[in-house]
């Protein structure tokens, strides 16, 4: 959990999430989710390239930078970084103020 904790902070100090290079935005965190037909890790490289700060990658072999952070599972890391970041949220939004 410490992990994720941390991969939150720099989620909070990024300019969001992409999981698809043709959209990355500058200071964003790249997610290489696999499908059917295409692997995101081979894409981690080209994210960085397009101005994301950090990708999160599941292949070894393919970590080539300090800023490609290796998880076991990119899906779960991306799910569990949804969770806390929606937890924290709901948590804000329900603030409830004195007058």
């Amino acid at each position: 959990m410490e992990d994720i904790k941390k991969l939150y902070d720099l989620f909070l100090k990024s300019s969001g999430v992409s999981t698809d290079t043709r959209n990355i935005t500058p200071n964003s965190i790249y997610f290489a989710l696999k499908g059917d037909s295409f692997d995101g890790n081979n894409f981690a490289n080209e994210a960085l390239e397009k101005g994301a700060s950090f990708t999160v990658i599941d292949k070894p072999e393919v970590k080539t930078s300090e800023k490609m952070i290796l998880v076991h599972d990119v899906l779960t890391t991306l799910q569990q970084l949804a969770k806390i970041s929606s937890r924290t949220a709901t948590d804000t939004y329900h603030c409830h103020y004195r007058q």
